[in-house]
């Protein structure tokens, strides 16, 4: 049975929780071939790699919903691109993924069409977006106002 969505909940958390549902009910654990992670597709690029490293740990410590969008911000920037609304891009230079994650006016990634930054955002930018939105779920998910959701009760061991 599907739970009742709040209106005031993104649909990017929405379909975030569907997912980790599913995930759960499928069993999560090692992927692939015994990988527990799937593999890096950008191996060569450190400079990427290292931005996602640091905007991964960013969202391991984040404490509100806005927090989340401004990791996502930052890193497509950090991989060569910028943030504009939707409402004013061209479709042909933006990556069509909502990095507000429903928490304000859409906005999409863009940068020039042939450069290393177009390769880095349409590469990277979908599973960190999905990984963002699970975050920003869980923060959502949490005490309002307490600062102490339910992913940092796990990871001490409360919860």
């Amino acid at each position: 049975m599907e739970e009742p969505q709040d209106w005031r909940t993104p649909p990017g958390v929405v379909a975030a929780r569907r997912a980790r549902a599913a995930g759960a009910a499928r069993g999560s654990g090692a992927g692939s071939r015994g990988r527990a992670y799937p593999a890096v597709e950008m191996a060569e690029d450190h400079e990427a790699l290292t931005a996602v490293l640091a905007a991964t740990r960013a969202l391991l410590r984040v404490t509100a919903p806005a927090q989340v969008a401004d990791v996502v911000s930052t890193l497509v920037h950090d991989l060569g691109g910028g943030v504009v609304p939707a409402r004013l891009v061209d479709e042909r230079h933006a990556v069509q993924i909502d990095v507000s994650l429903g928490l304000s006016e859409p906005m999409l990634a863009w940068a020039d069409p042939v450069s290393p930054a177009t390769m880095r955002l349409t590469t990277v930018l979908p599973g960190f977006v999905e990984d963002a939105r699970l975050v920003l779920a869980d923060l959502l998910d949490g005490a309002p106002g307490s600062g102490d959701h339910p992913r940092r009760q796990r990871a001490r061991g409360s919860a």
